[in-house]
């Protein structure tokens, strides 16, 4: 027969094994509801920071194209036009022969 006192024991055993799986689920429910909540506060940030990036890159883009069009030809001869400048026609070129300084 057993004692009282090895009843005792694997009456607490029992319970003390209980306890034990209850708090080590209750942990895991909590970790997993944390586990969740911060997933789901990445992807909002996720979110914002895809598209600021979109933004940027658009942005990139226009001035970029921008850049271009204020160093093309036409657009810095229409400013040479209405600062006054004009297109010389005529091309005068000087041979080696001929120094400028010895004519005066």
């Amino acid at each position: 027969m057993r004692t009282k006192k090895q009843k005792y024991k694997k009456k607490f055993s029992k319970i003390s094994l209980t306890k034990f799986f209850l708090l080590t689920i209750l942990f895991l429910v909590v970790a997993q509801v944390i586990l969740s909540n911060s997933l789901a506060t990445s992807g909002a940030k996720l979110k914002t920071l895809d598209e600021k990036a979109r933004q940027l890159e658009l942005e990139n883009q226009r001035l970029s194209s921008e850049i271009a069009q204020k160093v093309s030809l036409t657009d810095i001869l229409a400013k040479a036009e209405e600062k006054g400048f004009i297109k010389n026609p005529e091309v005068v070129t000087l041979s080696k022969d001929e120094s400028i300084a010895l004519k005066h």
